[in-house]
């Protein structure tokens, strides 16, 4: 029996994936008016930045392209994860263990240097250890791990797909 499962059928699986990650997320801002905390929008952008890598992986049909975009999909879906396993972290401090929140992401662009942005971009704030939504007892950040867990052990088999 020939294998069903091809590159091009896990890249189509990625792709719908991420959009309704990135469909999920703007529809938790301006439906539900969940705003994003540092850490949320970082996640964000790891889908966003996943949509035309898994658009390009389904355009080329070289080896050595598609292992370099399967490489990139997989380092931003790490990235995201980081993000995400970070939030989760934050999460479950108890509450004198938490950061303290720090000023909104536009006041620190327009105020801060760039080196103090960073930091609040990459380890979060007290802002990120706030749950705002709950489904089936998980928060929001460990839905957004698991899915970035799934994205990896799909670019896994992604990845010995090709050639």
């Amino acid at each position: 029996m020939k294998n069903k499962i091809s590159y091009n059928r896990v890249n189509a699986v990625l792709l719908f994936i991420v959009m309704s990650l990135s469909a999920a997320s703007f529809y938790f801002e301006y439906v539900e008016e969940l705003n994003p905390c540092p850490l949320c929008i970082m996640q964000r952008v790891c889908v966003l930045l996943l949509i035309p890598l898994t658009l390009s992986a389904l355009c080329f049909k070289s080896q050595i392209k598609r292992r370099l975009i399967s490489s990139t999909q997989l380092f931003v879906t790490l990235a995201g994860m980081g993000f995400a396993g970070r939030q989760v972290y934050l999460q479950s401090l108890p509450p004198e263990k938490v950061p303290a929140c720090g000023p909104g992401l536009n006041y620190l662009i327009q105020y801060f240097p760039l080196k103090d942005i960073v930091h609040a971009i990459l380890f979060g704030s007290g802002d990120c250890a706030e749950v705002q939504w709950v489904f089936l007892n998980l928060t929001m950040p460990t839905w957004s791990l698991l899915g970035f867990t799934l994205i990896a052990c799909l670019l896994v088999i992604s990845f010995t797909k090709i050639g």
